[in-house]
Parts: C-alpha cells; sequence; structure tokens
C-alpha cells in the first residue's frame, strides 16, 4: 500500500493530470478543469424512429462542440485514453446510471478500420460504462461491409450507406431476447448508424433498446 501510494506521487510529480481541452493542469483526477466542464451545454434525449411501430431514446451529453468534440476527433490520432473520457463524461452528465440495462453493445467498424485505427473507440467506451455500471458489454454486431465516412455523405445517402450493414452474431441473438440493451457510439450525426444497428437488434426481441452518445449533432 504504501509503495502504491508512493508511486502514484511520483506519477502526478512528474505526469500531473491537466485538462483534456483546456490543457490546464489540475489539482483532482479528473477530466476537464472546472470551466471546462462547466461549459457543456446539456441536451434533452431525443426519440429516433427506427420502424413505424420502433422508437429507441438516444442520450447524448451535449451538442457537436467543444470541449467534448475534443474527445471525439482523438481518435484520429488514435488516443484510447478520450473513450474512456467520454465514457466517465456520460456517466456523470446523462440520464444513464437510471435507466435499465442488461448489455452494453458498442457500434463496431469494419475489420479494415479497426485494422488502421487499431481500437475501436465505441468499443472502450462500452467496456468502461459496463464498469462503472456494473453490466455487461458484449461485441453482439458484427459490421459486414467497409462503408464510406458518413461525414462525407448527404442525409439520404447516409441512409443508403448503412443499409444492411449490420449483422448480429449468432452467438448472441437468444440471449438479447427480453433483455434490456444500450447501445454506445462517440457521435450521432442524422441517426442512420444507430437505426441501422437497432434494426437487426429488434429482430432479436429485445425488452428495449436505447442508445448513448457523447454528442449528436443538432
Amino acid at each position: 500500500m504504501i509503495a502504491s501510494n508512493f508511486l502514484n506521487l511520483i506519477t502526478k510529480f512528474f505526469a500531473p493530470p491537466y485538462c483534456a481541452y483546456c490543457k490546464t493542469f489540475l489539482s483532482n483526477e479528473t477530466i476537464f478543469c472546472e470551466a471546462c466542464f462547466s461549459a457543456i451545454k446539456p441536451i434533452v434525449s431525443m426519440k429516433l424512429a427506427i420502424t413505424k411501430s420502433q422508437t429507441i431514446s438516444v442520450f447524448a451529453v451535449s451538442g457537436y462542440q467543444d470541449p467534448l468534440k475534443r474527445l471525439i476527433l482523438a481518435k484520429g490520432w488514435s488516443k484510447q485514453l478520450a473513450s474512456t473520457h467520454m465514457a466517465d463524461v456520460i456517466w456523470q452528465k446523462t440520464l444513464l446510471p437510471h435507466l435499465s440495462c442488461d448489455f452494453f453493445i458498442p457500434i463496431p467498424l469494419h475489420w479494415t478500420r479497426f485494422a488502421w485505427r487499431g481500437y475501436n473507440q465505441a468499443e472502450l467506451m462500452a467496456a468502461r460504462l459496463a464498469v462503472l455500471s456494473g453490466k455487461r458489454m458484449i461485441n453482439a454486431l458484427s459490421r459486414k461491409k467497409m462503408t464510406q465516412s458518413q461525414f462525407r455523405l448527404g442525409s439520404n445517402d447516409r441512409v443508403l450507406n448503412l443499409e444492411n450493414v449490420f449483422s448480429c452474431n449468432e452467438g448472441y441473438k437468444n440471449c438479447l431476447r427480453g433483455k434490456h440493451i444500450i447501445l454506445v457510439d462517440d457521435l450521432m450525426t442524422t441517426g442512420a448508424t444507430l437505426k441501422s444497428a437497432a434494426k437487426v437488434l429488434f429482430e432479436c426481441q429485445p425488452a428495449s433498446i436505447s442508445a448513448v452518445v457523447t454528442c449528436r449533432v443538432i
């Protein structure tokens, strides 16, 4: 115990914590400084139509803006710690701790994009949320084909781009029946990705599907 405390002191001396946005050094192990944390503007949850009779609730911390935008863009230069930070903020700033949940399911990457980046940001987020909640994270979805980046497409093309792109892994189909599922992703733009994933999961007859994201475009 003494050795562990000493190591923590040495680590903080040579690598003190700092704000993930403004880089101000912090006295405590937090994500943002007080000013940046208070600058996060919360938004209400929304309903996303999956079919004519099925909807999911989407919970986001804020709109797509700083300081959280910085954490989302960090995947472009492989900063995996940003994923943990995003999960922590979601846990602190949304209703997630009060939602019914059996499984967290991350939005998957195609294997080629995973190989290029080295990790899936949504998977790291889901794993952290599982730890915070005491629930399970499962990789129940697979991405069957490589798609274009959603950022480069219009709203109609985004829907077509993700048509039939996800499948539910056979080993998980039966265990999802009657369960409360929470989809996890870093960003929601038009909702096409979440809609495509939820449509596949609804075929497994879960009790409910919700989604949490760090930011959504408003």
